[in-house]
């Protein structure tokens, strides 16, 4: 005989500020069935072990709603010329920092490649 729970209930606290968008329940035997699924990546489906391949579909969901706006600030990026405009736009959205690092990071050093430092100009002149 295995002992196994039965009419399990989610309890959460009251007046909680937010609502989650999945609410997986998980047995005794670590099998996660969907009690709540506005994703609709596992509603409906029979139980299951939670993996790394839901949580990489879970990002995959939640990264659809932020391409376009990713997007936008890549090209913003590419329109920077001085980096003084980048730092600008890298502090504008702290929320993306970490996602868009690298091309941050890739515009300013080629910002930095083509400026024209006093000991380039001055040897430019000497010439």
């Amino acid at each position: 005989m295995v002992p196994e729970k039965v009419g399990m209930k989610s309890i959460q606290r009251e007046n909680i500020e937010y609502e989650f968008i999945i609410v997986l329940d998980l047995d005794i035997r670590h099998n996660a069935t969907a009690s709540k699924d506005r994703t609709g990546l596992f509603i409906d489906k029979p139980e299951f072990k939670i993996t790394p391949v839901a949580g990489i579909n879970i990002s995959k969901w939640a990264m659809e709603d932020l391409q376009p706006r990713i997007e936008h600030i890549k090209t913003r990026i590419t329109n920077c010329n001085t980096s003084f405009e980048l730092l600008g736009l890298y502090n504008q959205f702290p929320e993306y920092r970490d996602l868009l690092l690298p091309f941050f990071e890739s515009r300013k050093q080629e910002i930095l490649s083509h400026q024209v430092t006093p000991k380039k100009q001055q040897e430019y002149v000497n010439r």
